[in-house]
């Protein structure tokens, strides 16, 4: 009895090894297993679609425009840190007054060594915008500004009547429906 058993388990082995060597033939190296298409160079695979255990790319603006579009004069600061807010070393902020339905406020890109023997620089990131109102009243808006999917070297902020606007100047439908009620 212990000879049939053996016999049968034999079988049993060869049965998975063959069906494993003849699943790992059927796969073709050359295709994305995840699209099912070929994949641009089969050196170099295309990496799984994002969701599969990887972390979401950062929510940075580093650049842009902010624009007026009340009906008075206002104050706006913009304010940009380093890696953390907190830390102090690596804050900086642009300030201007900007005229009514006219002024623009264009911030650029800043960067900072993290410490001083880095051979590399990092890109500074708007973490606030504050606008102060003729009258005093102050607004603020903080990250993370809605809209922004991943980091952004070109954004927009509107300023109107009770709000700042976060808006992707690349997206045109947004910008015309916006431009529309403003």
């Amino acid at each position: 009895m212990s000879v049939d058993f053996e016999t049968i388990l034999d079988k049993e082995i060869d049965s998975i090894l063959t069906t494993n060597t003849l699943e790992t033939a059927l796969v073709d190296l050359n295709i994305n297993l995840h699209t099912g298409k070929p994949h641009r160079n089969p050196h170099y695979p295309t990496p799984p679609p994002h969701g599969f255990g990887l972390p979401s790319p950062p929510k940075y603006v580093h650049s842009g425009t902010v624009r007026n579009l009340t009906d008075q004069t206002v104050h706006c600061t913009v304010h940009y840190c380093g890696h953390y807010v907190e830390d102090a070393q690596h804050l900086e902020t642009v300030e201007s007054n900007l005229e009514p339905r006219i002024g623009k406020l264009h911030f650029y890109e800043k960067k900072f060594l993290h410490r001083p023997e880095a051979s590399f620089e990092n890109r500074k990131r708007i973490y606030k915008i504050t606008v102060r109102r003729s009258n005093a009243a102050i607004m603020e808006l903080n990250e993370p500004f809605e809209n922004v999917d991943r980091p952004k070297a070109i954004w927009e902020f509107w300023i109107k009547k009770g709000k700042i606007l976060s808006l992707d100047p690349r997206k045109d439908q947004d910008l015309k429906e916006e431009k529309q009620k403003a």
